[in-house]
């Protein structure tokens, strides 16, 4: 299991974890990938710096459920302590390609970050959804 080291999200005195919450440890590679590397974090972290990150756990949900809106009020839910995680709720096939989609998302972010490249959320999704899925 990874681990699940706290990171302060830069632009809310919230802290995140970087992984865990809702989605903790179906997407392996994504998870991996957001730990090996501090700007990786930090660059989603940027990219979303206008999104109310606060209501989720880990940066992963974060991610997962603002991509793939439908499953946010599952995630709430599951924080409330009145639903499954969300291994319990998708299919094998499913959590292979929302895991390829995130980690492309990570990759798309990180090198967004990097060109110093501006874009709102929404245009981030849109690439994402249309790159990825």
């Amino acid at each position: 299991m990874m681990s699940m080291s706290l990171l302060a999200c830069a632009s809310h005195k919230h802290e995140m974890l970087a992984v865990g919450g809702a989605t903790e440890s179906i997407f392996p590679d994504a998870e991996a990938w957001i730990l090996s590397e501090g700007d990786h974090y930090e660059a989603l972290q940027h990219l979303a710096r206008r999104k109310n990150m606060e209501k989720y756990t880990s940066m992963m949900d974060f991610l997962f459920c603002e991509l793939f809106v439908g499953y946010r009020k599952h995630c709430l839910k599951f924080y409330d302590g009145k639903g499954p995680l969300l291994k319990e709720m998708i299919s094998d096939e499913q959590i292979a390609k929302f895991g390829k989609t995130l980690l492309g998302a990570l990759k798309l972010a990180h090198a967004i970050f990097c060109a110093s490249r501006r874009t709102t959320w929404i245009n981030f999704r849109q690439e994402v959804l249309k790159i990825v899925v």
